[in-house]
């Protein structure tokens, strides 16, 4: 378990320093990184989206190399937010961290679990897709309600470089973002003819397209970061989030209200 826990870590947290974050800490199979701090970056949302992006391509390497070895499957979630924290060495005399704490972190933990429950890999925040700009395609995923927020909140999956999509991608993109818009239209026969389609090899457009009207689907301080928790898993089992002893539930909002 040590050697594939390594293994991991050094793909993951290769792709964090690559793209000149900080890796704050190791949680378990999970890992808590930052972007913005100590130095400023004036991008650090899209260093963060392009760390998430070349993680998980090297993940999927790392897997298929884990499968040829008979090694246990490797799956992975990665939440991404942009906000405000208190970053900086904290401690004890003996022992001291270059740490990071505040709200923007406990979101980006929330979209890491969203993912399981939404068919994707990676989840972004409104807040990180605008502070992206426009060097990444995004697709929106869906609206969603997380512990601690009475305020839903609008998530994204980041698809790639934005000249750099493949014509599958743009069409996939567009299927989904069609039936989004005709399933909050209220037109739900049409948005579950769009997203079959786009369903056929797209697991978020699966998750939305069972459902219905009510229906459920299957540094220092006041550094402005992104903030990136990629969670990884070497076997089949249920993912505990960090410093929590339950998975938050991410609630799908509709019409104001959790459904």
């Amino acid at each position: 378990v040590l050697a594939c826990l390594n293994e991991y870590f050094e793909v993951l947290c290769g792709a964090v320093l690559d793209a000149g974050g900080t890796v704050n800490e190791l949680l378990g199979d999970g890992v808590l990184a930052s972007f913005g701090a100590p130095i400023a970056h004036p991008d650090h949302a899209a260093r963060a989206c392009r760390a998430a992006l070349v993680a998980s391509q090297r993940l999927t390497a790392l897997a298929g190399s884990w499968r040829t070895r008979g090694l246990p499957p490797l799956r992975w979630r990665i939440g991404i937010h942009t906000g405000e924290v208190v970053i900086g060495e904290m401690g004890t005399e003996e022992r001291t961290k270059y740490g990071v704490i505040g709200d923007a972190v406990n979101l980006a933990s929330r979209l890491e679990g969203a993912n399981k429950a939404l068919g994707t890999v990676i989840l972004v925040s409104e807040a990180t897709r605008a502070a992206a700009g426009d060097a990444f395609s995004f697709r929106e995923i869906d609206t969603i309600r997380v512990s601690g927020r009475a305020q839903p909140l609008r998530v994204f999956e980041p698809l790639g470089a934005a000249d750099a999509l493949s014509p599958a991608q743009i069409a996939s993109r567009d299927l989904h973002e069609a039936g989004l818009a005709a399933y909050r239209a209220r037109d739900f026969h049409g948005a579950a003819a769009l997203l079959e389609v786009a369903g056929a090899q797209d697991a978020p457009a699966r998750s939305r397209g069972g459902r219905g009207p009510s229906g459920r689907g299957s540094g220092g301080e006041g550094a402005r970061v992104a903030a990136l928790c990629p969670r990884g898993a070497l076997c089949p089992r249920r993912h505990e989030p960090h410093g929590r002893g339950r998975r938050p539930q991410a609630r799908r909002a509709h019409q104001g209200r959790a459904v």
